[in-house]
């Protein structure tokens, strides 16, 4: 982990609230360490719940919860920690908003080109990858990459949906049986959620249903511990106990879910993407022609017609080098997250990255020389 720099925008350190947000910026800095990042205030509060420095709930000296809550106050630290820069804003996913900005190019050809990069292709074999549903979008935010890397659907029912479930989810169930990883609360409430949703589905389709997190054996075996949560359906409220899904690690919660994709997968993830960089590698040699004669170029001239006769076929291209040195990169860090390994290890891998980058590109170029 990086040294604490110098912090003079932020609250005094001897002050609760200073406190907080050097505390919340060493748990950031973790994540990014372990690449668990981006991440939501929750997951922050409950490891910071964790190692005991807020507390599930403020209660009065009469005994009564206060409307306050330790979760509020991470919130107002992790925001003073953006407001300054001593934390990028995008290390936090807010999936209460979203933005639609639509992709162009001044040609079609360009288009193509530009996107070439995002096309994909299927790792399911025909068959309907497995849909992804989280109880709370902040849970939804932080899987939606892994997700988006097995081309799985994923959403956040966000409570009991109707007509969402009905109009945009049930569909993707029709046309065979496909598998449902679901990750909700333990408690009452989420257990209602489940059901609920399971029984929506259920009239568009036959679904293999898979609750991958929380669980109680989970709860059971990471000695976690229940929380008190208000029902509100109930006149007068009531209270019941709960122990939510960010009560997991995001690391484990992020691990539960790309183990369970690769046990179902057909092929590894890395043959398939090796694959898809090979097609796109041709598809571009294939749209030359077609970019010579937008630029007005029909004829190649006699330098390009040169360069490609001596072209290798078996020389991989920069943009493909600069890419698997990524995937490469990206690969060690998984497995060695899926070691346990001491904190200050991990700490020094992390000046280390751009050095990893740098060497596995070079390795890279050595192997076709």
């Amino acid at each position: 982990m990086p040294a604490m720099p110098a912090m003079p925008d932020l609250a005094p350190a001897n002050t609760k609230a200073g406190k907080l947000q050097r505390e919340c910026w060493a748990v950031l800095q973790d994540h990014e360490v372990r690449g668990s990042i981006p991440t939501s205030v929750r997951f922050v509060f409950y490891e910071l719940e964790g190692l005991g420095v807020v507390p599930k709930n403020y209660y009065g000296p009469d005994g009564k919860k206060k409307a306050r809550t330790p979760s509020n106050d991470v919130a107002d630290a992790i925001k003073r920690l953006r407001d300054v820069g001593l934390v990028p804003w995008n290390w936090i996913v807010d999936e209460t908003r979203n933005l639609d900005n639509w992709r162009y190019a001044e040609s079609v050809y360009q288009y193509v080109e530009d996107t070439i990069d995002l096309a994909r292709i299927d790792l399911w074999q025909g068959e309907p990858p497995p849909l992804i549903l989280c109880e709370s979008r902040s849970l939804a935010g932080v899987l939606r990459r892994i997700a988006g890397n097995y081309l799985c659907p994923i959403a956040a029912t966000n409570g009991q949906a109707g007509g969402f479930l009905r109009t945009d989810v049930g569909p993707l169930m029709s046309g065979g049986a496909r598998q449902v990883l679901y990750f909700g609360d333990l408690d009452l409430s989420g257990g209602q959620i489940e059901e609920h949703t399971r029984d929506v589905l259920s009239e568009f389709g036959e679904c293999e249903w898979l609750r991958l997190g929380i669980t109680k054996e989970q709860v059971k075996d990471g000695g976690l511990t229940e929380i008190m949560k208000t029902d509100n359906r109930f006149k007068p409220a009531r209270e019941f106990p709960a122990v939510e899904t960010e009560a997991l690690s995001q690391e484990e919660i992020q691990r539960l879910l790309r183990q369970a994709l690769e046990d179902e997968v057909p092929e590894p993830l890395a043959t398939v993407v090796g694959r898809e960089r090979k097609q796109r590698v041709l598809v571009r040699q294939a749209l030359r022609p077609l970019r010579d004669q937008e630029n007005g170029d029909e004829d190649l001239d006699e330098d390009e017609e040169v360069e490609d006769a001596n072209e290798d076929p078996g020389v991989v291209p920069d943009f493909v080098i600069d890419s698997l040195s990524e995937e490469i990169e990206n690969r060690i860090s998984e497995v060695l997250h899926t070691i346990s390994l001491p904190l200050p290890f991990l700490q020094h891998l992390a000046p280390e990255r751009e050095i990893q980058k740098k060497l596995s590109k070079r390795l890279l170029r050595l192997s076709q020389e």
